[in-house]
């Protein structure tokens, strides 16, 4: 526990006053706790004396009465001798000698009562003996007495003086043990109020001893709670004092209306105390801050106010210019929804072709396979083919040189031809001529039927035939004059040919060894050749696959273009929309 906090130190003083007073109860019950043995042993002995000591001392004082009064009537009736009615003297004795047996027979209750709460004390047997004694001469008392009054009655003064003495002498003794009798239990009684008297002073004084320790206990309290109150009303008084004036300080800076100053209040109440002020003293430093924040927000807000003003006229202008803006941004999405709705179609009607195309294509692929396939079965038939072509190469060269004699038979003919084909030029030229003969005789007989009219209409009719005949007649034989000389032509290019060939062949007569060797290597190639065509054959087979994932894209393009179709419809809606949006928006923004 910080002992620094009034809390703290309060919460002491009122432990140290609390302890002081339990102390002070744990005495008081300690010392009330002792004293209570002793006052029930006191009750108990003071209910002895009250319920039988006291009433043992009456009944012994009874006792006493009952022997005097005994005495006294026997005095009496020997004194009357029973003359003149003063008879009841031995009636009288006789009942106080019945009253005396009772008073004995009680004070020996009473003894056996005292016997059995003190446990058998010496005084009750010596009380005991007393009474015993008492009761012993009390018979012979009592019948001394009855003789002595009896002669008196009846003898007169003269006998009953003779029995004086022995009277005297029995009361006597019964005086002594009476007396001794009633001795003795004043004096038992006696000792116990005695012995209660130093029992109540006892406790008088104890009780004096603990009022004394509780008025030391309570005293020490009582300084203890003046001292811990007063440190505390010094503490709490100066707190309070520096509390007070802080807050007006603080109350006055509050309400003045210049600015935050940066340099700190001169507060009082140090922060650093150890009790509660120490946290009010925080507490006042935190709420100086914070009312320096709110000066320095109050005049920020003031700034924010001019500052809202500017920026509404800002944002007059800015929803304008916005608004304006928007309505060009729309007006180029509505075009760019058109131009995509367009541009949608158009491409759903391509995706559309480019799936037929793939599709015609992953036919011509699936075809190109089994061409594929084709190739490579026709070169593994070319690979034999090879073979027979080695097999072959002997023969060309024989053959060859048969084709060497051919090609000289060939050029003497073909030199025939060439004459032949010179002849017909010539025979073409002279119909060529008879054609141009013959056409300018046409030409003067259409004039001539010209000239004779309806008559020679009909000729008209021939000669222009004629004319036509002669002028097609023209035609074949130019075009027959042109073949000639294209045969002219190919038959001297045909004769060198002929010639070169006849060199070729000898050529070819010695290359024939070469294509032999180069058959074999052929053979080799056509092998690698039909690897490779089967490689290809998978790889046609790969691109029939890939065309038809072509075509699955296409399809998937068309969708596509569909949605976008879709979404360029929407986009023109939504468009439309955020046209409204934006009037609402400045319509909002202007009325703000």
């Amino acid at each position: 526990m910080n002992l620094g906090t009034i809390r703290a130190r309060l919460t002491a003083t009122i432990i140290v006053i609390l302890a002081l007073f339990g102390l002070a109860g744990v005495m008081v019950f300690l010392e009330v706790q002792s004293q209570g043995t002793d006052l029930g042993r006191a009750e108990r002995e003071l209910g002895e004396i009250g319920g039988i000591e006291l009433p043992l001392l009456l009944t012994i004082k009874e006792i006493k009465v009952d022997v005097i009064q005994v005495q006294q009537w026997i005095t009496d009736i020997s004194a009357t001798r029973g003359l003149d009615g003063l008879n009841d003297g031995l009636d009288e004795a006789d009942a106080y000698a019945v009253k005396f047996r009772e008073d004995v027979a009680r004070a020996r209750q009473l003894l056996m009562s005292k016997d059995h709460m003190e446990g058998g004390s010496g005084s009750h047997e010596t009380i005991m003996a007393a009474l015993d004694r008492e009761e012993a001469s009390f018979g012979p008392y009592y019948e001394a007495g009855r003789r002595m009054a009896n002669a008196y009655i009846d003898y007169g003064p003269a006998e009953g003086n003779k029995m004086m003495s022995a009277f005297d002498a029995v009361a006597a003794k019964i005086g002594e043990a009476t007396d001794e009798l009633v001795a003795v239990v004043e004096a038992d009684v006696t000792e116990s109020i005695e012995h209660q008297r130093d029992v109540a002073g006892a406790i008088v004084n104890d009780n004096k001893n603990m009022l004394f320790r509780v008025s030391l206990v309570g005293i020490v309290g009582l300084v203890a709670a003046a001292f811990g109150g007063l440190m505390l009303y010094r503490r709490v008084s100066s707190g309070l004092g520096y509390l007070q004036g802080d807050i007006d300080l603080l109350s006055a800076f509050a309400t003045a209306k210049d600015k935050a100053d940066t340099a700190s209040l001169d507060l009082k109440l140090n922060e650093k105390r150890g009790d509660e002020f120490g946290l009010v003293g925080s507490a006042l430093r935190l709420f100086e801050e914070r009312i320096r924040d709110a000066k320095r927000l109050a005049a920020e807000d003031v700034a924010q106010q001019e500052k809202r003003a500017r920026q509404a006229e800002l944002m007059e202008k800015t929803v304008g210019d916005f608004s304006a803006d928007a309505d060009v941004v729309i007006k180029t999405l509505s075009a760019a929804s058109t131009e995509l709705e367009a541009t949608a179609q158009s491409l759903t009607s391509t995706a559309d072709e480019t799936s037929a195309q793939s599709q015609a294509v992953a036919s011509a692929a699936e075809q190109a396979a089994g061409n594929v396939q084709t190739v490579a079965t026709a070169s593994e038939e070319l690979g034999a083919s090879i073979g027979e072509i080695g097999r072959q190469v002997t023969q060309s060269a024989q053959i060859a040189g048969n084709a060497v004699e051919e090609a000289r038979k060939t050029n003497d003919t073909v030199q025939g031809l060439a004459e032949a084909a010179q002849r017909i030029g010539e025979v073409v030229t002279l119909i060529n001529d008879i054609a141009g003969q013959t056409n300018l005789l046409a030409l003067n007989a259409t004039i001539e039927a010209a000239r004779a009219g309806e008559a020679g209409k009909g000729f008209a009719v021939v000669a222009q035939e004629v004319k036509n005949l002669a002028n097609q007649t023209a035609k074949a034989t130019e075009e027959i004059s042109s073949q000639i000389t294209a045969i002219q032509t190919e038959t001297n290019d045909a004769v060198g040919a002929i010639q070169r060939i006849q060199g070729i062949i000898s050529e070819i007569n010695d290359i024939s060894t070469t294509i032999a060797s180069a058959v074999e290597e052929q053979g080799v190639a056509t092998q690698e050749i039909s690897r490779n065509v089967q490689e290809t054959a998978k790889g046609t087979q790969q691109v029939t696959e890939n065309i038809v994932a072509v075509s699955q894209a296409a399809r998937d393009t068309g969708a596509s273009s569909s949605q976008v179709l879709s979404s360029s419809q929407e986009l023109a809606r939504q468009t439309e929309n955020l046209r409204a949006k934006i009037d609402t928006f400045t319509d909002r923004v202007r009325a703000i």
